[in-house]
């Protein structure tokens, strides 16, 4: 049969991870560490059995394989073995090393099975499969902070061929991720490759406009409570040179949600504990094949104003009658009756916002409607010496300020940036903080902005436009 006329398949995976330390789990009473610790080994190897019992064509991973060098060469030792699974089944792996395994960032190596193909640092090269009518592109990064924009020194195209180009990049920018290999769309366009298989950024995307496909599958496996829904890697689908279907298949064995509960939506006759019930049920229910063996979920409870009543008229400041930790207790109970295992990561209580910030008089956050906005600015400048987690947050803040009133960013009140003089101290990647090293308390910054856009919505409505 040409290569022509068959229907060639293959994976697309990025951002494993491997071995990524779980930073703070010892705070968390009854975590199930073993299975966190092991989710990214047990992701991988989900993966290669897939591509085993499917008898794919080729694996593509496109960059972060590990999360930067190894603690000991168990590491690699567990990674050659998978690549060794595929090899014996004459299936090869294309590899291409990112910002978290840089060529300067590993400095242990293994020589890996034949069946491995590895995208040079030095220069961008290309790898062909004249059998399959095939020719894939690439170039690993020789540091870890790449500025440079990989992709204008990528080869033309291959004529009568399916090109792949695979590339570690956020283009011109995502949230949460820094800006490595930085490139367009049209710079990926211009160079007439019929895929492209992305890495870095840790949310599933395919782009509207598939001519040609650019795809990032997101991380195999999540790793904390920023990193929720399902994760995996592309099923890709092409027929002679051109590319017919692209299908997110799921990996992970711990998934990750973070839930919100709004108490003021409550329906009369229900209770408070029924409705986390409900949450918990609908987070945790996948009857599919691939459904993962462990649910992790941190659960916000938006507490409103009905809430905090006064229970006696000498009362002189709101009170809540919920005891939280007998409650915290009582949902933890919940969880044994779901029809997964589940584990509750964090329960965060978000009380309505009080006024504990002087401001100054002339200050447009002085509305006294603006709670959120000065819980915001609080936490903001909590962060402000800090200018990694300052810049993570900041991105997460980016669509709830495209609808800001204008007098609110042009506000000097609100430290959107952080202190200058420890901008030039930060070195790291926001992508590498996880919320466990941000927020050592109960009071996440992502609560707050949840409340913001609500009272941000609560106050165009009001004056009768849209946010």
């Amino acid at each position: 049969m040409a290569a022509s006329d068959r229907i060639l398949r293959f994976v697309h995976a990025a951002d494993l991870h491997l071995d990524s330390p779980m930073r703070g789990l010892e705070r968390y009473e009854g975590a199930p560490a073993h299975e966190l610790r092991n989710a990214t080994r047990q992701a991988l190897e989900k993966l290669v059995t897939y591509c085993l019992e499917t008898q794919v064509d080729f694996l593509i991973i496109a960059g972060d394989i590990f999360d930067g060098d190894w603690r000991d060469f168990s590491t690699g030792l567990f990674f050659r073995n998978q690549l060794s699974r595929l090899a014996a089944a004459n299936i090869p792996a294309f590899l291409l090393h990112g910002n978290h395994d840089a060529a300067s960032q590993i400095t242990h190596h293994l020589q890996l099975p034949k069946n491995c193909h590895t995208f040079s640092h030095a220069r961008p090269e290309t790898h062909l499969l004249e059998d399959l009518g095939v020719a894939l592109h690439g170039q690993s990064f020789p540091q870890r902070k790449e500025t440079r924009n990989l992709a204008l020194q990528y080869p033309e195209a291959v004529p009568g061929m399916l090109n792949i180009g695979v590339l570690h990049t956020a283009l011109e920018g995502r949230p949460g991720h820094g800006t490595y290999a930085p490139c367009t769309e049209q710079d990926l366009q211009r160079k007439h490759y019929q895929y492209w298989a992305l890495g870095h950024v840790h949310r599933t995307e395919i782009f509207p406009n598939r001519d040609p496909w650019i795809v990032f599958p997101g991380n195999l496996q999540g790793r904390h409570a920023r990193e929720t829904g399902p994760k995996g890697a592309m099923l890709v689908q092409a027929q002679g040179n051109q590319i017919t279907q692209a299908e997110h298949l799921t990996f992970d064995v711990v998934r990750w949600h973070h839930a919100h509960l709004l108490t003021q939506n409550i329906r009369p006759g229900r209770t408070l504990r029924d409705e986390i019930q409900n949450i918990l049920r609908d987070c945790t229910q996948d009857p599919s094949p691939q459904a993962p063996e462990l649910h992790a979920v941190r659960l916000t409870v938006h507490l409103s104003n009905q809430t905090f009543e006064r229970t006696a008229p000498e009362r002189t400041a709101p009170e809540t009658q919920i005891d939280h930790r007998l409650l915290e207790q009582e949902i933890r109970a919940l969880t044994y009756d779901l029809p997964q295992p589940t584990w509750l990561e964090k329960i965060v209580w978000s009380h309505p916002a009080e006024t504990q910030l002087n401001q100054k008089e002339d200050s447009p956050l002085d509305n006294p409607e603006a709670t959120s906005l000065h819980a915001l600015k609080g936490h903001l400048q909590a962060i402000q010496n800090d200018p990694q987690v300052h810049t993570q947050w900041l991105q997460s803040l980016q669509p709830l300020q495209k609808k800001l009133p204008l007098e609110v960013l042009q506000s000097a009140d609100m430290p959107w940036q952080p202190r200058e003089s420890n901008i030039r101290k930060s070195d790291i990647d926001p992508s590498d903080i996880s919320p466990s090293d941000i927020h050592p308390g109960d009071s996440p910054l992502d609560s707050i902005l949840v409340e913001a856009e609500l009272e941000l919505q609560r106050r165009m409505s009001a004056r009768g436009t849209k946010p």
